[in-house]
């Protein structure tokens, strides 16, 4: 898991945009999962622009929670291609 903010939002944006090219596959249901999702990976890009040292923590905890929705998301669309983390 990177450590560093630019890394966190390389990771995202690379997870991001794997899960697009599944979407086609997936029901409604995980596509408004994915459309909810998408503002706060917005937010977090633009915040991880400006970051400072004292943003850092809540970015990291921003960062945590929107990998997490997409690693469900992702081992929901194909659960066997991804059995562990």
């Amino acid at each position: 898991m990177p450590t560093n903010i630019k890394d966190m939002k390389t990771e995202l944006l690379k997870m991001r945009d794997d899960l697009k090219l599944q979407m086609h596959l997936g029901s409604m249901e995980m596509k408004d999962r994915f459309r909810k999702l998408q503002p706060q990976i917005d937010d977090f890009e633009q915040r991880a622009e400006r970051a400072t040292e004292a943003a850092a923590q809540e970015l990291k905890q921003s960062y945590d929670h929107i990998r997490a929705a997409l690693l469900r998301m992702r081992d929901e669309l194909d659960p066997s291609k991804h059995p562990h983390h």
